[in-house]
């Protein structure tokens, strides 16, 4: 009584300065009650009664219930030196680690694996995780990681170990949600990853399948089997993470608390963590630890598989690489190239494993594990096995080259001087260059064969059991030492000759040269008029080309003499003359080049005006241009938007180079209709996204979440209206969400505390405080002091009373107002329940009304309390289908199914023949969302409106053309004169093309033009 009494005294004084700290107060004097001589106890309802004592052990006592006294049997269970619930270990208690155990009256000394690792945890957690690794190193994977989750024979469950303490432990309720929550999940992907062990145990049969029947020509064949494999594999990868997520979500926790000193490091969610995660020291332990053990196991299984077949296709690479085949002309290497594309076949399989490898998050851990080096091989392996396709290609061109060399050297055709001079710029004169150095062509082929049959990335040193491809390199290298062989043998038999043929081609291109040097004189423009397109660029490019062509020319030649330079003494004197021939036609075209600097100096100026514009819109059309590549449209879309501000900012400098500024107008407008076309179907499919989940989440009750999906889509809808210029149709589907969505919200409003609410502090305060006061007024009535605890209950009432004036249906005053009542008079309270629902039924539902609205919150309230109450649940069923909450299933048979399908069934019809025709097209969506407002679930409905969504808005995007374009531009300039009639003049040249009235700046300059006209 006196304890009692001091209780209330000291909470209400606490209220009414801090509410803190009255709930401090009130769980100190009730742990005391419950805690005497360093020991808490607590009943397991079998008549055992658990004694937690100080250190942390526990002590199991049986009680005689017709005696009052405590049985004879004494356990003492998990005896470690820290304790989750006790102060942290002393330095002596950490590092004794003697993992000592006491059961009954006898003790056993018990050496623990991982005793080393953790000497201050206690015996059991070792135990635990001990007995878990060894199913592990046995092969019992799935055994292993459900261990945690198997009563041992003391009736524990080890990821439960010490839970009670833990739950015991006074933390914030959100603390033991989110551990209860991430813990579930963990369970549940357990739970997966057992089922997913029959898939596992045919999943190398699978790949054998897949590989057996590959075929490079028709892979498809292999296809499922080998998508089977890849799908079990992602699947155990998203298992595996899910719980390495959820595990390290509990480790931030736990390491949160324990810095806070809220726990300690030898509790519940230490064991937990390491459970789950491993103990950090030793590898392959707890959950993660088995599961990566079995992924490290079967990865190697399935490579040797792929590792037999790579072996079989190296071999069928190695029966077709012979020297006849190589060397045959006219070349036919289609019987090699189609097995060295067998083989690379293999590379993608590896890719799929490494990359599926590669999503496993990382497992920080002390220890260093030995799975790198065998991985880093593997990746090695296959990056050899495709350098060997790849050089095994290049091989089979470099073996055409070589065969044309050996089997054609005389084989020849003369041509005219101006054939023969094309034919040297582009180094294909076989009768000049040809028989002049064969002799050292085929020298060099055969050098270079010979170097490559000893290629240093041929010499690749595994240190792990992984493929090394070896028939196939075998093959390879004996490729190119017949090559180098047969060129070697060839070599001598080239002659030297054609001198004159470089003489003609000389004189020949001079010629050419001249008459480009006289087309450059037309693209100067003409000074007299000032609306002459300037063109500096194709000026400067065309200037650029001719001195690369006369470069080429000059260097063809000066080769060409270089040629006759290598042959024969006997002919050194016919090849100076001939050389000093060939240089006078090099002097002559040098001359030509010498006169186009005064013609490049000229343009150079205007160009660069242009090119400084340019450069700056370029850096975020390239920016624009990379995101889009990357499939990255929103991050292109802004940058796409400044690279345009830019163009229209910097017009009159890019306008200085005709060429530029139509070259960077048709680049930023490509892309913007590149990004519009590949942006269009994700965007129908993101708004079909969120309607979906809009849709789901609503008929799930998650109303806020609905409301949020719904939000985004309009985001979605807003952002690419702004985007594209243009308004887009209403979205009738949405807009029936969001009618349904804003019913329900407004029924669940004010039925919780807001936050943001200046009186939440107040209310909160109230509302916690009634809840102690109930539980207080509960506990002593269970006692047996029913007029005080009733005394409780009525000040609780009261509590409540004050918050219900302000909040009459907050749904947690309510219920608990209800449960006290329910605690004073249960009879008064059954008729009151009766009498209120009976007044609930008689409210009108189908209004979705205020009242509706109220009364189905009520009703809420009613079904929390009873949810059992005859008829209760049938009513607020009817109810909640009424205000739109709930939804019944369309019958396949009902009318409204028949009709459905009918509107549905025409939309469908107008699609398939509208193709773009805008009118066919609104026809159609018109009957798809006439079928959605009888069947929300019609699939063909759905895909009508989606597909009318991508066809209408897949030319959405206004690109006003070049000339447009400048005539907008300059009425612009126009307009920043002063000069409104010109501009408007413009405008109206722009407003003869239709598709031009589309475009948004064109109208903001209308509207502007209009209003100055006025």
């Amino acid at each position: 009584m006196q304890d009692f009494a001091f209780r209330e005294f000291y909470g209400e004084i606490q209220v009414l300065k801090r509410f803190f700290c009255v709930s401090i107060g009130i769980i100190f004097i009730y742990s005391g009650s419950l805690w005497a001589g360093g020991k808490k106890e607590k009943s397991d309802g079998s008549g055992v009664v658990r004694t937690e004592l100080k250190d942390g052990s526990t002590k199991k006592t049986s009680k005689d219930s017709s005696k009052g006294s405590e049985g004879t049997g004494t356990q003492t269970s998990g005896t470690t030196q820290a304790s989750a619930t006790a102060s942290a270990p002393s330095a002596t208690d950490a590092n004794s680690g003697n993992g000592t155990a006491n059961a009954g009256s006898g003790a056993a000394k018990q050496t623990n694996t991982y005793l080393k690792d953790y000497p201050y945890y206690p015996s059991y957690f070792n135990d635990a995780i001990t007995a878990a690794y060894k199913l592990t190193m046995a092969g019992n994977f799935s055994d292993a990681a459900n261990y945690f989750y198997v009563k041992d024979s003391t009736g524990t469950v080890p990821i439960e170990y010490r839970k009670d303490v833990f739950l015991n432990g006074g933390l914030s309720q959100n603390v033991y949600d989110d551990v209860s929550a991430l813990e579930s999940n963990v369970r549940a992907r357990v739970k997966d990853y057992q089922n997913l062990q029959k898939k596992l145990s045919t999943i190398s049969q699978d790949l054998k399948s897949g590989l057996d029947s590959y075929n490079p020509a028709s892979p498809e064949k292999s296809a499922a089997s080998l998508d089977k494999v890849k799908s079990v594999m992602k699947e155990f990868v998203s298992i595996r993470n899910t719980i390495l997520s959820d595990g390290k979500k509990l480790e931030t926790t736990f390491n949160n608390l324990k810095g806070s000193r809220a726990i300690q490091d030898a509790s519940y969610l230490s064991y937990l963590t390491k459970f789950i995660m491993g103990t950090g020291r030793t590898e392959y332990t707890g959950i993660i630890g088995a599961i990566d053990r079995q992924w490290d196991t079967l990865l190697m299984d399935l490579i040797g598989l792929i590792e037999v077949k790579g072996n079989e296709l190296s071999k069928g690479l190695a029966s077709v690489m012979t020297q006849d085949a190589l060397l045959a002309y006219p070349s036919d290497l289609t019987a090699i190239s189609d097995k060295i594309s067998g083989l690379r076949g293999i590379v993608p399989i590896m890719d799929d494993f490494l990359k599926i490898n590669g999503t496993i998050k990382p497992l920080e851990t002390s220890y260093k594990s030995s799975k790198t080096e065998y991985k880093t091989n593997l990746e090695a392996s296959r990056n050899y096995l495709e350098t060997l396709c790849t050089k095994s290609d290049e091989l089979l061109l470099f073996a055409s080259d070589a065969a044309e060399h050996v089997y054609q050297v005389y084989d020849f055709i003369d041509k005219s001087s101006a054939e023969v001079a094309q034919d040297m710029r582009d180094k294909v004169d076989k009768v000049t260059d040809f028989f002049v150095n064969e002799s050292n062509t085929l020298a060099r082929l055969s050098n270079t064969a010979a170097e490559r049959e000893k290629e240093v990335w041929l010499k690749t040193v595994f240190t792990q059991d992984v493929p090394k491809w070896e028939s196939a390199a075998k093959a390879y290298t004996e490729g190119y030492e017949a090559i180098s062989k047969a060129c070697g043998e060839y070599s001598g038999e080239a002659i030297l000759s054609a001198g004159t043929r470089i003489i003609n081609a000389g004189k020949q291109m001079y010629v050419e040269d001249s008459e480009k040097y006289q087309a450059l004189m037309s693209l100067i423009p003409d000074a007299s008029d000032e609306n002459a397109r300037q063109m500096p660029s194709k000026l400067l490019s065309s200037i650029s080309t001719f001195r690369q062509i006369i470069d080429l020319d000059v260097k063809t030649l000066k080769e060409g003499s270089a040629v006759l330079s290598r042959g024969s003494s006997t002919y050194s004197s016919n090849i100076q003359l001939m050389q000093k021939k060939i240089n006078d036609s090099i002097t002559n075209i040098q001359k030509l080049s010498s006169q186009t600097d005064a013609l490049s100096s000229q343009a150079k100026a205007q160009q660069r005006e242009a090119l400084q514009a340019q450069n700056q819109i370029n850096i975020y059309y390239n920016r624009s241009l990379t995101a889009y590549r990357q499939a990255n449209y929103k991050s292109a879309r802004t940058n796409l938007d400044r690279a345009m501000s830019l163009y229209e900012s910097s017009y009159d400098s890019l306008k200085r180079d005709v060429m530029i500024q139509e070259e960077t107008y048709d680049n930023l407008n490509k892309l913007k209709q590149d990004i519009a076309e590949k942006q269009k179907p994700l965007l129908v499919q993101e708004l079909r996204s969120y309607k979906n989940s809009a849709r789901t989440s609503y008929y799930a009750g998650d109303f806020d979440e609905a409301s949020n999906q719904i939000n985004q889509a309009d985001e979605v809808r807003n952002s690419w209206c702004k985007f594209m210029d243009i308004e887009l149709d209403s979205d009738e589907e949405l807009e029936r969400l969001r009618n349904l969505v804003n019913v329900a919200l407004s029924i669940k409003s004010g039925k919780e505390l807001n936050p943001n609410d200046a009186l939440y502090p107040e209310m909160s305060q109230i509302l916690s405080m009634s809840n102690i006061y109930y539980e207080q007024g509960q506990e002593l009535i269970a006692k047996g002091n029913k007029a005080e605890g009733r005394e409780l209950l009525s000040k609780a009432k009261n509590k409540l009373n004050e918050l219900k004036v302000i909040y009459p249906h907050n749904q947690k005053a309510n219920l608990l107002s209800m449960r006290i009542d329910q605690v004073l008079d249960l009879n008064q309270f059954n008729e009151s329940f009766k009498v209120r629902f009976e007044e609930l039924k008689a409210i009108n539902y189908a209004k979705r009304d205020t009242t509706a609205q109220n009364g189905y919150s009520d009703l809420q309230d009613l079904h929390e309390i009873s949810p059992n109450y005859p008829g209760l649940s049938d009513f607020m069923y009817k109810v909640e289908l009424d205000l739109g909450l709930k939804q019944i299933a369309v019958a396949p048979t009902s009318a409204a199914a028949g009709e459905a399908g009918t509107y549905a069934k025409q939309a469908k019809e107008q699609l398939d023949s509208a193709g773009r025709d805008t009118m066919l097209l609104a026809n159609a969506k018109s009957l798809a969302n006439k079928a959605l407002a009888l069947d929300p679930n019609n699939d063909v409905a759905i895909a009508v409106l989606d597909e009318v969504a991508l066809r209408t808005g897949a030319q959405a995007a206004v690109v006003l053309s070049a000339s447009d374009e400048a005539k907008y531009q300059q009425a612009i300039t126009y307009l920043q004169n002063g000069n409104v009639i010109a501009a408007n003049s413009n405008l109206q040249e722009l407003l003869k093309n239709p598709a031009n009235r589309r475009s948004a700046k064109v109208q903001k300059l209308q509207s502007r033009i209009k209003g100055m006209l006025n």
